[in-house]
């Protein structure tokens, strides 16, 4: 009989907040809802908020967000793509929404930045 791996409980912890992780680094919340998100790392959405909420001081919707918004800035300082693209790229639904989370999150919009990109690079 196959002996399971046994697992500390903290170890468990970190192991699903981990596999949450990657999954939104590589694909944010593409076509994912919390609750399925939750259900392909094997726990309820709940749970999976707690944990991110209590490890990482956000929520996995929050670091979605985030990640997206750090691919954009990416985007935007190392490509000429225009801003629509970068928009897209990233994992945002529309233009309208990539403006308000960048302003948000960077408290310039994002023209703003490629902007002063442009200016220096003259």
């Amino acid at each position: 009989m196959a002996r399971q791996k046994s697992y500390h409980h903290g170890d468990l912890r970190q192991a699903l907040i981990d596999t949450g992780l990657t999954m939104l680094e590589e694909h944010g919340l593409e076509g994912l809802t919390l609750r399925k998100l939750a259900a392909r790392v094997g726990v309820g959405g709940r749970h999976l908020t707690r944990l991110f909420q209590k490890h990482l001081g956000a929520s996995p919707i929050q670091v979605a967000k985030t990640a997206r918004v750090q691919r954009a800035k990416r985007l935007l300082t190392g490509t000429d793509m225009a801003i629509t693209e970068i928009a897209l790229q990233a994992g945002f639904g529309s233009v309208r929404r990539f403006n308000a989370v960048f302003q948000e999150v960077y408290r310039r919009p994002p023209t703003a930045i490629k902007r002063s990109l442009s200016a220096r690079q003259s």
